[in-house]
């Protein structure tokens, strides 16, 4: 379902706009998850941004879209704007597209209460995908400590 984009407007933020992106805007949101040093879209990833006031985007995160699930990947909000619910806003944009497919995130446990706040649960690598299972365990034995976590539908 291709739901319209969200627009907010907040005295700190003047006005957001979230949505996924595509043409133009993929590219820009691209360039500025380059800039943050996170990886880029691919060509079958989708892209959601944040902008303020449609000019400048402020945060971003790729879905990596598979078959039978989504992976959450690269959720970045610039450090200038974040504390104001951009990271929230975008996820949960993104969580309305549908509700029939599973969503996945790899996640520090910094980042867990976060994610929980949002509705995912902590999971077992056995409990993934099995290519989502290979991943992680590659992740965790080159040191990376990464938490796998599953948003519940409800």
């Amino acid at each position: 379902m291709m739901q319209p984009p969200l627009t907010i407007s907040s005295s700190a933020l003047k006005t957001l706009h979230i949505e996924k992106a595509k043409e133009t805007t993929f590219l820009l949101g691209n360039h500025f998850l380059k800039q943050h040093k996170q990886v880029q879209a691919g060509k079958n990833d989708w892209l959601y941004v944040a902008q303020i006031d449609k000019q400048k985007i402020v945060g971003a995160f790729r879905l990596d879209v598979q078959p039978t699930y989504f992976w959450i990947r690269n959720l970045f909000v610039d450090p200038n704007y974040r504390h104001h619910g951009i990271g929230t806003k975008l996820i949960q944009y993104a969580l309305n597209e549908t509700e029939q497919t599973p969503y996945f995130c790899f996640n520090t446990p910094l980042l867990m209460p976060f994610y929980q706040s949002l509705g995912f649960e902590c999971l077992s690598p056995d409990e993934l995908p099995e290519t989502l299972r290979t991943r992680l365990l590659g992740y965790q034995e080159n040191g990376k400590n990464l938490i796998a976590m599953r948003f519940k539908t409800s």
